[in-house]
This record gives structure tokens, C-alpha cells and sequence, in this order.
């Protein structure tokens, strides 16, 4: 015989949680149930028109969520089943054993109104705009549109608090993707710096057409979080591919464009150059995954450590200066229930900076992206001024090839002074190349601090700087 709470959860808990739960029932069964006989365009505009049943839902989201939680801690029988539900749907009927948190399907409502407002927008941008169908998405559009308007506009501090403590704004200040280290393996992450956490996640593969979505994979408080943990002793072993396979790669690369210029200018099918540019993308990817080799490491309030891997110094400075002059400000511990990092990863889409995997394919077609510079180009680094005191100094050149910056030359140490030249000439190999940047270290000879924070070397960069690449 199944069991089941020793407390029936009142009645007023009931309306609380499940309110306008039946009329976005009945909606979406009677949509479901006329797409056999209704054409789809009627059938978008009439759940337009019903987008005040979603309304009232929305409007009592939080007091759901907050009454589900209430239930949740006041019994524990309650609250192992509310993360265990198993709901039919068309995506489950594959995954019989896929289970779903009460706060999951809480939100399943308020994301569809989002989705239907972007399949709507699909939909208009392939009509033409003679077809007759035209001005009534165009109506179903603007009705939904103007909903999550003012849904935004009413719900932004409730839904702040969702995610964040009263009185405070989460904003999201950096983000890039990188490479993690995994148990030896590398993978590709997107990597979010909010005001108050550090969150790292996947991004979803895209089928059918379908927005980016992503996957959170782990978070930390800035409050908690660490550049060095104090147990470890050894440098960490990032295993490394070698120079000549990269360089193999970059060749391969290389050849494979020049491929792809070529079949256009002789007017060659599509198809051929399909396939070749499927081949440049796993080529970039593969190099874009085995190339970074300088480690960044972070550690949370209990020590576990998570490592990226990034191929140029400057980057990962930027990184370390933004957390730590962002940690000034946090103070307090938190953590995140299931339903506030979905919302949170939720919001990644909408709030990156860096929309695409620095791939040429992704690059294509944008009309503000330069094309950049191929070839050669020679550098000469001559002297350094302006410092107060006597230092051991040496710099390296950075240079964003093959879609990512990477270190491409380095001047030789010039021992204690003020006033180094080095006056030393570089040949930097460009490939859609933009920008170069200037790092200059200060060397390190203290046999006794071989390990930094992240197992390199305790060479400290004092001055860094970049220029745009122009003819």
C-alpha cells in the first residue's frame, strides 16, 4: 500500500500553490486538441487572446513557489516526492524514468509563454509579408509581446527576489567560454561572472532550430570563493598536446579555408562547400579545445577545485582583477534553491555578452565583424619607462589567431633597472587577426615560491595593454 504525508497540506496552501492551474489547463487542451482541426495560425492568435488566464497565474508564481517550500520543510515525506514527479509529456514519453521538481513544473507555464512569443516570431520572419496570414501574426505577435512587457515591468522586483536577496540586483559583469579540465578531460564551458557568484555552464546541443539553452554545471558565492587552497602542495598537471599537432592543426585549418574561398569563386554546389566548412568547424573546435594550457583555478568554501584552461595571460588577469575587486563587495554566504539557478542559468541566454563559440562559421554573415588581418607581422619591442623602481623585466606578445588570443612572442629578461630595452624584432603570424596585446612581467628568481595560485610561475605581470591591428 503507498504511503503518503502524515499532513494533508491546507486548503489555503492548496489555492496558494496550484492557483490558475485549471484555466492554464483548460487552454492548453483545448490548443492541443484543435491543432487536428484548426489551422495553426487561428489557433496562435486565439491563445493570444488568452494570455489573461496566464496573467493571473504568473501573478501568484511566487506565493506557489514560497507555499511549495513551506510544504517542503514542514515535511520531509512531502518534500522527497515533490523532487521525484513523473509527468507524461511528448518530450518524456522517450525517458520513462525522467523525473521532474515540483518548482520545475511550476515554472513549465511561465516559460511558455517566452517560447510561444519566439515560435510566433519564427513563424513571421518566414512569411512573406503578401501572404495574408502576415498581419495577423504580426497582431498575435505584438499582443504577446506587449504581455511580457508589462509582466517585466510589474514582476522585475519579485522576480529579483527570486533570485536574490531583498534589496540587492544581481547583474551579470563578464562572460566568455572557456575550457574546463574535468577528471583529465577537456570540455568547453560558458562562464558567467555575476555580482555576487561565479557560474559555470554547457551549452545545450541545438536541434530543430531551437534557441540556446544552457545547462549549469556549478556555482559559487564570490564570498566563498578561492584562487588558492591552502592543502595543495604540487603544481597542477594539465596535459598538454604538442606544438607540432597544433601547428598541424593550424595548417589544416589554413588549407581548408583557402578550400572554401576557392569553390566560391569557381561558383561550386553548396553541398561542397557545406561540407567543407563542417570540416573547418571541427577543426577550429578541436583547436579551440586543445590549445589553452595556462590555468585558472578556483576553489569553493570546501575546498573543491575547478580548473580552466586558457591560452592567454592577459585574459586570465582580467578574470582574477574583476572576481577580486568584485569580492570587496560580498560578504555573506548563500546558496541557491534548484528553482532560483534555473531561472538564473535561464537568464544566461538573453544576458550574454558573448553570443557565439569563437568559431568562423559562427562569424559569417556579421556585419560588424572585420574579417582581420592575414600574414605577417613585424614587431619591435624597444623600451619601457615610468617605473619607480628597479625591476627584472621582460614582456610577451598576445595576438587573437584562429579566433582566440594566444601567446605568440617574448622578450628576453632585462635585469634590475628602470629603464629596459630590449630592442628586440618579432615575425607574428596573423590569421584574421584584430588586435595585439603587451604584457610585461616582472621576473621572478625566489627558488622557494616555485608554486603560484594556479601552478604556474610567480612572474607577476605590472603593466599590460593591447592596440587594434590595422593596414
Amino acid at each position: 500500500m503507498p504511503t503518503y504525508p502524515s499532513f494533508p497540506p491546507k486548503q489555503q496552501y492548496k489555492q496558494k500553490a496550484y492557483f490558475g492551474k485549471y484555466g492554464l489547463w483548460k487552454v492548453v487542451t483545448v490548443f492541443q486538441c484543435d491543432l487536428y482541426f484548426v489551422p495553426p495560425l487561428s489557433l496562435f492568435v486565439g491563445q493570444a487572446s488568452q494570455l489573461g488566464v496566464y496573467r493571473a497565474f504568473v501573478d501568484n508564481y511566487e506565493v506557489a513557489v514560497e507555499t511549495a517550500e513551506k510544504c517542503c520543510q514542514a515535511n520531509t515525506q512531502f518534500a522527497e516526492i515533490s523532487e521525484n514527479l513523473k509527468v507524461r509529456s511528448t518530450k518524456d514519453l522517450k525517458d520513462q524514468s525522467a523525473k521532474n521538481s515540483l518548482e520545475t513544473l511550476l515554472y513549465k507555464p511561465v516559460d511558455r509563454v517566452t517560447r510561444s512569443t519566439l515560435v510566433l516570431h519564427d513563424l513571421l520572419k518566414h512569411t512573406p509579408c503578401s501572404h495574408p496570414d502576415h498581419p495577423l501574426l504580426q497582431d498575435a505577435l505584438r499582443i504577446s509581446q506587449n504581455f511580457l512587457s508589462s509582466i517585466n515591468e510589474e514582476t522585475t522586483p519579485r522576480r529579483q527576489s527570486m533570485t536574490v536577496k531583498k534589496g540587492e540586483n544581481r547583474q551579470l559583469l563578464k562572460d566568455s567560454f572557456m575550457v574546463e579540465l574535468v577528471e583529465g578531460a577537456r570540455k568547453l564551458r560558458h562562464v558567467f561572472l555575476f555580482t555576487d557568484l561565479l557560474l559555470c555552464a554547457k551549452l545545450k546541443k541545438q536541434i530543430g532550430g531551437k534557441s540556446q539553452q544552457y545547462d549549469s554545471k556549478w556555482y559559487i558565492p564570490l564570498s566563498d570563493l578561492t584562487f588558492q587552497n591552502a592543502d595543495e602542495s604540487e603544481p597542477l598537471h594539465i596535459p598538454q598536446v604538442p606544438d607540432e599537432e597544433l601547428d598541424a592543426m593550424k595548417v589544416k585549418i589554413s588549407h581548408i579555408k583557402s578550400e572554401i574561398q576557392r569553390e566560391k569563386r569557381a561558383n561550386k554546389g553548396s553541398k561542397v562547400i557545406e561540407r567543407l566548412r563542417k570540416k573547418l568547424s571541427e577543426q577550429e573546435s578541436l583547436l579551440l579545445l586543445t590549445s589553452p594550457g595556462m590555468a585558472l583555478r578556483v576553489h569553493n568554501r570546501n575546498g573543491k577545485g575547478y580548473t580552466f584552461l586558457m591560452s592567454s595571460d592577459y585574459e586570465r588577469a582580467e578574470w582574477k582583477e574583476t572576481i577580486r575587486e568584485q569580492q570587496k563587495k560580498c560578504f555573506k554566504s548563500f546558496s541557491l534553491t534548484s528553482m532560483e539557478l534555473q531561472m538564473l542559468t535561464n537568464s544566461c541566454v538573453k544576458l550574454q555578452t558573448v553570443h557565439h563559440i569563437p568559431l568562423t562559421i559562427n562569424k559569417e554573415g556579421q556585419e560588424d565583424e572585420s574579417p582581420g588581418l592575414h600574414g605577417f607581422l613585424n614587431v619591435i619591442v624597444h623600451s619601457a619607462s615610468g617605473l619607480k623602481q628597479s625591476l627584472n623585466l621582460y614582456c610577451t606578445l598576445e595576438v587573437d589567431s584562429f579566433g582566440y588570443f594566444a601567446n605568440k612572442a617574448k622578450t628576453r629578461v632585462y635585469r634590475y633597472t628602470t629603464e629596459p630595452k630590449w630592442n628586440e624584432e618579432f615575425e607574428i603570424d596573423l590569421e584574421g587577426s584584430q588586435t595585439l596585446r603587451l604584457l610585461c612581467y616582472e621576473k621572478s628568481y625566489n627558488k622557494t615560491k616555485q608554486i603560484k595560485e594556479d601552478g604556474d610561475s610567480t612572474d607577476r605581470i605590472i603593466g599590460k595593454g593591447q592596440i587594434p591591428v590595422r593596414l
